[in-house]
């Protein structure tokens, strides 16, 4: 985020915590500044919104970065419903029409759809229950990326490497 979208997001927590000695001095907002640049402000906008909703004293650098990263995460929908998608993106479109149902897919779906040989494959197989099992279990391993982290949001991934080479 640029300094005046911090500058925005410091105005709104000072106006929300009157009271409070938020950020007193330039130093603080400048050690505020370098650790916070590098998330995204929509998000952290919509953070601090639910933040100060939900808490009655001001954030701390850590509370803020927790909270963006938290607004930031995505949400992968169960296996068999993602399947369900796939399915109905199958009789919608078939084979034909395999550009315009991937995107209708949310991407944890379309990788495995990939992964298993694309939406074409699906249409024209003669096993689908074959491919629904290579399905589940491609979409169970980039669910499993997306809940430890290694496909987080690049604003948010690798923050604490960052913090420890400064």
């Amino acid at each position: 985020m640029s300094i005046q979208e911090f500058g925005n997001i410091v105005a709104y927590l000072k106006t929300a915590y009157p009271n409070s000695n938020f950020l007193p001095t330039q130093e603080a907002i400048k050690t505020w500044y370098g650790e916070l640049k590098d998330l995204d402000y929509k998000a952290c906008c919509i953070a601090m919104k639910g933040y100060v909703r939900n808490n009655e004293y001001p954030p701390s650098i850590a509370a803020i970065i927790k909270a963006c990263s938290k607004e930031n995460q995505v949400q992968v929908i169960p296996w068999d419903q993602a399947w369900e998608k796939v399915i109905h993106s199958v009789r919608k479109y078939g084979s034909y029409g395999a550009r315009e149902a991937m995107e209708e897919l949310d991407d944890t779906t379309k990788r495995a759809v990939k992964a298993i040989g694309g939406f074409r494959e699906i249409c024209t197989t003669n096993n689908l229950n074959s491919l629904r099992r290579e399905f589940k279990e491609s979409y169970a391993v980039f669910k499993a990326e997306i809940d430890y982290g290694t496909n987080a949001n690049p604003n948010i991934a690798g923050i604490e490497d960052r913090v420890v080479k400064n």
